[in-house]
C-alpha cells in the first residue's frame, strides 16, 4: 500500500501484477508453504513457479515464416501479431533502428566518424553493440535476466511503440504507466 517503493519493491510489484490474487495473513506456524519456499534454492523456486503458473521469462525466437507473438500468462494475445519479415521491414524503414541493423548485419561496428553522423537515438542503440544480435533478419538486444537466462529484447521501431504500449496496457489489466513501462522494457529495447 506504500506510495514509495525501492527498486526491489517495484520489481516485485511488476512481476506480481501479472497475476490475479488475494493476500491473506497467516501466522508463521500456519504458513508452511512460505517457509518451504524460503529454504529452496532460487532457481528451483523459479522452475516451480514456471511449471505451476505457465510462466515464461523470455520470448522464444520463431522461424522466419512464423509470427512474433507475445502472450500473457493467461494465453491472450497482448500484441499485434507480425511475421519476422514484417518486423524486419519495420526496422529497415525506421530512421533510428535501420542504421544499427545494417551495421550489425554486416558485422562491422561503425567507426567514430560514422557514429558521429548518426542521430542520437541510433547512437544509443549502437552503444549497445556487444549486446546486439540479428536473428532471422531482426535486430535484438540480448541481456541476462535475474535467473541468468538470456532475454532477447526486440529493438522496437518508432511506429510500433504506441501500439505496443496500448496493447500491453489494455490487455494486462490497466496496470498504470510505470508498471506497463516496466513490462515493455522487459520485452523491448
Amino acid at each position: 500500500t506504500t506510495a514509495k517503493l525501492d527498486t526491489t519493491g517495484q520489481r516485485w510489484v511488476s512481476q506480481l501484477a501479472l497475476f490475479d490474487f488475494d493476500i491473506k495473513y497467516r501466522p508463521g506456524k500456519n504458513n508452511a508453504n512460505a517457509d518451504g519456499l524460503s529454504q529452496m534454492p532460487q532457481s528451483e523456486v523459479a522452475d516451480t513457479f514456471r511449471g505451476v503458473c505457465g510462466m515464461h521469462k523470455h520470448i522464444e525466437l520463431p522461424t522466419k515464416s512464423a509470427e512474433y507473438d507475445i502472450t500473457s500468462n493467461d494465453g491472450t494475445n497482448t500484441l499485434p501479431v507480425m511475421t519476422l519479415v514484417e518486423l524486419e521491414l519495420n526496422q529497415l524503414e525506421d530512421v533510428e533502428v535501420a542504421p544499427a541493423l545494417s551495421y550489425r548485419k554486416l558485422q562491422r561496428k561503425p567507426n567514430r566518424k560514422q557514429i558521429d553522423s548518426l542521430n542520437s537515438k541510433t547512437k544509443m542503440i549502437v552503444r549497445q553493440w556487444d549486446k546486439l544480435c540479428v536473428r532471422e533478419g531482426v535486430l535484438y538486444r540480448v541481456v541476462n535476466s535475474s535467473n541468468l537466462d538470456p532475454v532477447h529484447q526486440l529493438v522496437l521501431p518508432v511506429k510500433l511503440r504506441r501500439s505496443i504500449f496500448e496493447a500491453l496496457h489494455d490487455h494486462m489489466g490497466h496496470l498504470g504507466f510505470e508498471r506497463t513501462l516496466d513490462l515493455i522494457r522487459g520485452r523491448f529495447y
